[in-house]
C-alpha cells in the first residue's frame, strides 16, 4: 500500500471516527440526525486532517530514542491543542465531551502513526537482510568457483 493511500485512509478513519462520535454525543432527542451529522462534518474533516499532521511529530520523536516525558508533554500538548481547533470549530454549549473526544481521537491517531513507521521500519530492515543474504551467496559462490576452477577465478 502506497505512504498516500495510507494516509488518505487515516484522515478518513479519524473523520468517521470524529463524525460518528460528534453525533452520538450532540444528539438530543427531538434533534434531527441528519442535522446533526451534516453539521459534524467540517469539523470531523478539520480533525481528520488535524490528526494526518501529527505524522510529522511521530517521524520527529520516534519512540526508541525520545525520553517518555517528551513523548507525552509534546503529544498531549499537541493533542489538546488539536482538540481545542475542533471544540472551536463546534458551536455547541456543553463542550467538555467533544474536547475530551478530540483528545482520545488524537492519542489514536498518534498511535497507529508509530503503528506505521515501526512496520515501515521493519520492512526496512527484511530487506536489508535479504539484500545482505543474496550478497553472501554471491560470494560463496564466487569462493566455490575459485576452488573448483582456479584459472577460472581470475576471469571473475
Amino acid at each position: 500500500m502506497r505512504r498516500g493511500q495510507l494516509e488518505l485512509y487515516a484522515v478518513g478513519a479519524v473523520t468517521a471516527a470524529a463524525l460518528i462520535s460528534s453525533v452520538l454525543l450532540l444528539w438530543r432527542p427531538g434533534t434531527a440526525l441528519g442535522t446533526i451529522a451534516l453539521a459534524a462534518i467540517a469539523p470531523s474533516l478539520l480533525l481528520g486532517f488535524i490528526g494526518l499532521a501529527s505524522r510529522y511529530l511521530c517521524r520527529a520523536l520516534p519512540l526508541r530514542s525520545t525520553s517518555p516525558t517528551t513523548l507525552l508533554t509534546t503529544h498531549g500538548g499537541s493533542a489538546a491543542a488539536a482538540s481545542g481547533v475542533w471544540v472551536l470549530a463546534w458551536k455547541a454549549s456543553d463542550l467538555t465531551p467533544l474536547f475530551i473526544l478530540g483528545v482520545l481521537l488524537y492519542i489514536a491517531t498518534v498511535t497507529v502513526h508509530y503503528l506505521i513507521l515501526e512496520v515501515e521500519t521493519s520492512r526496512e530492515a527484511e530487506q536489508a537482510a535479504l539484500r545482505y543474504r543474496v550478497l553472501a551467496r554471491e560470494a560463496e559462490l564466487r569462493a566455490f568457483k575459485a576452488q573448483v576452477d582456479p584459472p577460472f577465478s581470475s576471469t571473475v
